[in-house]
C-alpha cells in the first residue's frame, strides 16, 4: 500500500520516511478515525523511523478521546517528529495546548504553513 482514502482523510507516503495525512474540511475526527490513521500508517512505514506531515483541513475538530488516543507512546513509535499545519487559530491553539500536555516521544510542531512544516521535517 501507498495511498489510502477513508472518509474523513487520505494518507500517504511522501518519502520513504514521511507520512502525509491530509484530514478533510469539516471532519470530526473521532477515537475509530484516529485508530483506523494509526493502522494505516503502520502499513506504510511499518517499524521504520519516519516523520508526520499533518495537514487539518478547515473547520476540522478531533474528540477528546482521540487525542487523548494520539498522545499515547505506541502511536507515536519510531516517529521522529510530527508537523501539524493549522489552518486557523483554534486549531493553533488545540494543537499547542495538545503538545504543551501530552508528550509523545517525539518533537511535534504546529505550522501554518505547509512548505514550512515539510521542510522543518526534512531537517529532523
Amino acid at each position: 500500500m501507498r495511498s489510502a482514502k477513508t472518509e474523513k482523510a487520505e494518507i500517504r507516503l511522501l518519502a520513504p520516511d514521511i507520512v502525509y495525512m491530509r484530514i478533510f474540511d469539516e471532519a470530526h475526527l473521532e477515537l475509530g478515525d484516529v485508530k483506523e490513521l494509526n493502522r494505516l500508517k503502520r502499513e506504510l512505514v511499518g517499524n521504520n523511523a519516519h516523520s508526520v506531515l499533518l495537514i487539518s483541513g478547515k473547520y476540522t475538530t478531533i474528540a477528546k478521546e482521540a487525542r487523548e488516543f494520539s498522545s499515547r507512546k505506541e502511536v507515536g513509535e519510531n516517529r521522529k517528529a510530527k508537523a501539524i499545519v493549522v489552518s486557523s487559530m483554534a486549531q493553533s491553539l488545540i494543537a499547542n495546548f495538545f503538545i504543551k500536555f501530552n508528550r509523545t516521544g517525539s518533537k511535534v510542531r504546529v505550522f501554518d504553513n505547509e512548505a514550512a512544516a515539510l521542510a522543518w521535517l526534512q531537517r529532523q
